[in-house]
This record gives C-alpha cells, sequence and structure tokens, in this order.
C-alpha cells in the first residue's frame, strides 16, 4: 500500500531512478510488500519506510560481454546495493546485498526479497527467458545468480511482463 514519490533515496542523498512505466507500476505496486514480506521472515522489525541505496537504473549500454542491450538500456533494471529499513521509532536496519553479508538475518532477508519480485512477475515469464527469475545476484543465493552481481541485486522487469 505504499507509492514510490520523487526519486530513490540512497544512503546520504536523493538519487533520482528512470524507470520503464511498467516497471515503475509494478514497483509501485509490490515493492514495499516484498521488503515488508521479507523484513518478517528474516526477523526485522516491520518496516515504516525504506531508504535504498543503488547503482542505478537506466543506462543505454549493452550487457556485459554481449552485443545484447541490457535490460539498463530498457529503463528495465536497478541494481540494489542495500536496504535501509526504519521501524516506528526511527531504528534503522542495514540489509546488505553483498555476497560477504550472505549470513543469517542477511541472508533469509535477501532470499525473500528476491523470491517475492519472482512471484509477482507473470505467469508468462518462464524458465529458459533471459532472467526470467526477474532478479540476478550471487551464486550463493536461493535463486542462484552469477559472479558479476556479488556486490548488489539487479532488479530486473523483462519483456515477457509487459
Amino acid at each position: 500500500d505504499k507509492a514510490s514519490q520523487g526519486g530513490y533515496n540512497s544512503d546520504s542523498q536523493c538519487g533520482r531512478g528512470y524507470f520503464h512505466p511498467s516497471f515503475a507500476d509494478n514497483l509501485n505496486e509490490v515493492f514495499y510488500r516484498c521488503v515488508s514480506d521479507a523484513a518478517k521472515v528474516a526477523g526485522y522489525p516491520q518496516p515504516t519506510y525504506v531508504f535504498i541505496r543503488h547503482l542505478g537504473s537506466y543506462n543505454d549500454r549493452n550487457a556485459r560481454n554481449s552485443t545484447r542491450k541490457s535490460n539498463h538500456a530498457y529503463a528495465r533494471a536497478w541494481d540494489i546495493v542495500n536496504f535501509n529499513l526504519y521501524d516506528n521509532k526511527g531504528q534503522r536496519y542495514k540489509v546488505s546485498t553483498y555476497k560477504r553479508d550472505y549470513v543469517g538475518e542477511q541472508a533469509l532477508f535477501y532470499d525473500e526479497f528476491c523470491d517475492c519480485w519472482k512471484e509477482s512477475l507473470p505467469e508468462n515469464c518462464t524458465p529458459g527467458q533471459i532472467e526470467y527469475k526477474g532478479s540476478i545476484g550471487h551464486t550463493d543465493s536461493k535463486l542462484g545468480g552469477n559472479s558479476l552481481h556479488h556486490d548488489y541485486i539487479q532488479l530486473s522487469f523483462l519483456f515477457c511482463a509487459g
């Protein structure tokens, strides 16, 4: 029930992200729910608000080592470094997406968030399609990943999703 407003915030300053309209709609519809569900599974207090430290969204470029355009070139990807969850007393709980921090409650949050995002995508996103899971993380995570994403989650909104 939370709508994003303005730009997305990092740890210390406001940074704007540009998203494809369908991606923005899905973010507004399910992002906070996925964060909230992940916080509950990991044992964090229910967040009153969430700040995201990110590396960016839109970037007109090819995927690494490829001639295929990146999802960033279509404004359908967002690189999340960490989640800053604030409870109703203003206490901050920082959840890292770094592979080295993938232990305990941070690992539980990471996996639950990625799984929730995957489940938010339409059923026509199926195995065999590039990034059909909706996110790319590190190789130790529940949904798997690759060595290019050991320092952040690439949250994606695929063409199959609309």
